[in-house]
């Protein structure tokens, strides 16, 4: 008898148990916490133990640990759209969260109260969406934060004439102005300012980045339904009203984030899925066009574009008297087409200079107007190739082995670059010779030891070509730990920065030639007296024969001031690069490093490089 109690006992509490398991694997607000669909409206990532959302603004979330619980926000959501409202309506949350309403009532056939939201309402219909484009805008060099692009949203509006008219959402850095870009550069890669977003014309976007800072515009109309454009309009109101993050330049940056809003409308598309520590523009640009239909891509070329464009038209005879007259002087029997690219000229120079020309200047562009006026010719009509689509370009990621041979012996070389565009690999989808790397490392293999080659931060270079129609001046910032190979310590790895500025000369975005002058220092306790500092010049050649075949010649000169018995020292390479595209490439170089006083080093090395 006291054997079947227990039996007896044993089964209800195993019957229970698996009741009360079945009771929340089937609860349906549980359920739903758990779908990808509500994660992506939380902007919450699945950590190796945990949830967590990316949005970091309290006003984001209704419970205490919904940031970390997709299951207690799901419940304190629902239970806040269900309270009464009094007062302000357009704060209730209801009004503040239309598209997670829209989102809990269709999956749990619920309805709530029928709440009227003015702001909501009034901002939407401003806005009047009939279609979506994500706007690629290329590099802009005279900031280090932009050298990988940006991105945005502009929305179609219904029943308008001019595009322009549209409207852009943009998510970016909140900043004040006041820091210079290299401040504004190392505290974006470190979450130094909260981002959030903002909406306005799309022609304030043109002008900004067309226009005033002259960058070419991708336009990418995405193929989407009125429910899904609904859905994501709903959402940007919800991250517009609510929410900031913390934002940084290689992670939750312009594209990341905004890739997170696209993907809401359709929870099966995977554009925020990656393990990557890293994410740029042109990785998320790939991603959308590969996984979303498209109704059409546009090209909008910057206004220095086509002014070179335009002088690329003209004959030598009147590019001569195209420079005469930028110059002031007087010049007689212009055609149209010069004409043309003399009003261009100022126009961007103007641009440049935040709208103001000199009394020279200026007094030149109105003698420019009256006589283009008098012109009834159109002249001809100019077109921008559109070449270096961002989405053909290859991932912003790297993995490569290189066998170095020295005399009689090899060594290998394994590297890592999570952000990666060199001047000597492909430029398809990039600007032409542009170089960025951050967070990489190179391991050194060979019969003797293993050990770090170089660990690099951030490294960049602006090669803007000084010109006719812009002056401008290129610039290198290099910083990590690089493996010292001069006589002054054995081996040791110090810490160096180095910065520099020069020259760069380029013929039709085929080839390449800079001089950079500037100094480094280094910090490291083998170093005599601890520390390292002094001069530095850089030169590179750089040709490119094909999208796939690019020529290389690059030289170095250093020399330490700080250390008395220092010696100048010489590291050169020469070589080629023949792209796979977007997979990788192989480069073939021959190094050569020389100190004063000692023996010359002669390396040939074969690389093989992987993009991911």
């Amino acid at each position: 008898m006291y054997s079947c109690l227990i039996r007896l006992l044993t089964f209800l509490i195993l019957y229970s148990s698996a009741a009360v398991f079945a009771a929340d694997l089937f609860d349906p607000i549980q359920s739903l916490s758990r779908t990808r669909h509500w994660q992506l409206l939380l902007h919450m990532d699945i950590g190796p133990s945990k949830w967590s959302s990316r949005v970091d603004s309290p006003e984001f979330f209704f419970s205490k640990s919904g940031k970390r619980d997709p299951d207690a926000e799901l419940k304190s959501t629902i239970h806040h759209f269900q309270m009464p409202y009094k007062g302000d309506p357009n704060k209730h949350p209801l009004c503040r969260f239309p598209a997670r309403r829209k989102f809990i009532e269709k999956k749990l056939n619920l309805k709530f109260s029928n709440v009227r939201c003015p702001d909501f309402e009034e901002w939407k219909k401003g806005i009047n969406p009939v279609g979506v484009t994500l706007v690629f805008a290329t590099s802009y060099p005279g900031n280090p934060a932009s050298m990988f692009g940006h991105t945005f949203l502009r929305f179609r509006r219904g029943n308008k004439v001019n595009d322009l008219l549209d409207y852009g959402a943009n998510y970016g850095a909140n900043t004040d102005g006041s820091d210079n870009p290299l401040f504004y550069a190392v505290k974006g890669l470190f979450g130094g300012y909260k981002g959030s977003f903002s909406v306005s014309p799309y022609y304030q976007k043109v002008n900004e980045y067309g226009q005033i800072e002259s960058r070419d515009l991708w336009e990418y109309e995405l193929k989407l339904s009125a429910s899904q454009i609904d859905l994501m309009i709903s959402h940007l109101w919800e991250l517009y009203y609510n929410a900031w993050l913390d934002y940084w330049f290689v992670d939750e940056n312009c594209s990341y984030v905004l890739a997170a809003l696209i993907n809401v409308a359709n929870p099966d598309w995977k554009l925020v899925d990656s393990r990557k520590w890293f994410v740029m523009p042109h990785d998320i640009v790939k991603k959308v066009s590969m996984q979303i239909p498209l109704r059409s891509i546009k090209f909008r070329p910057g206004v220095k574009k086509v002014l070179e464009e335009r002088l690329e038209h003209l004959d030598g005879e009147q590019r001569d008297k195209f420079e005469r007259l930028i110059d002031g002087k007087n010049v007689k029997s212009l055609k149209t087409d010069t004409l043309d690219a003399g009003l261009d000229y100022f126009n961007y120079k103007k641009m440049k200079q935040k709208g103001q020309l000199s009394k020279k200047e200026n007094s030149l562009y109105q003698k420019l107007l009256v006589a283009r006026s008098k012109r009834s010719d159109r002249g001809n009509l100019i077109f921008v190739p559109t070449k270096n689509r961002p989405d053909d370009a290859h991932q912003s990621s790297l993995l490569g082995m290189t066998v170095s041979h020295d005399k009689d012996k090899f060594s290998y070389f394994f590297t890592n670059e999570q952000v990666f565009k060199d001047w000597i690999d492909a430029d398809k989808g990039y600007e032409p010779f542009s170089r960025f790397k951050a967070f990489g490392f190179t391991v050194k293999a060979s019969e003797l030891r293993i050990e770090f080659d170089n660990l690099n931060l951030v490294s960049a270079t602006s090669h803007t070509p000084w010109n006719t129609i812009d002056a401008s001046v290129s610039w290198e910032v290099n910083s990590g730990y690089r493996r010292v190979w001069d006589n002054r310590c054995d081996n040791c790895f110090p810490l160096e920065l180095e910065g520099k500025v020069g020259l760069s000369f380029m013929s039709t975005h085929d080839s390449l030639f800079t001089l950079l002058v500037g100094g480094f220092g280094q910090a490291h306790g083998d170093l005599p007296d601890g520390h390292g500092a002094g001069w530095i010049v850089t030169s590179r050649m750089g040709h490119s024969a094909n999208d796939k075949l690019k020529f290389f010649i690059e030289g170095n000169i250093k020399s330490d001031q700080a250390n008395k018995n220092s010696d100048w020292y010489l590291d050169s390479t020469a070589g080629l690069t023949v792209s796979v595209e977007r997979v990788g490439d192989i480069q073939l170089k021959t190094v050569v490093r020389k100190i004063k006083e000692g023996p010359e080093k002669i390396m040939h090395q074969l690389a093989l490089n992987f993009f991911y």
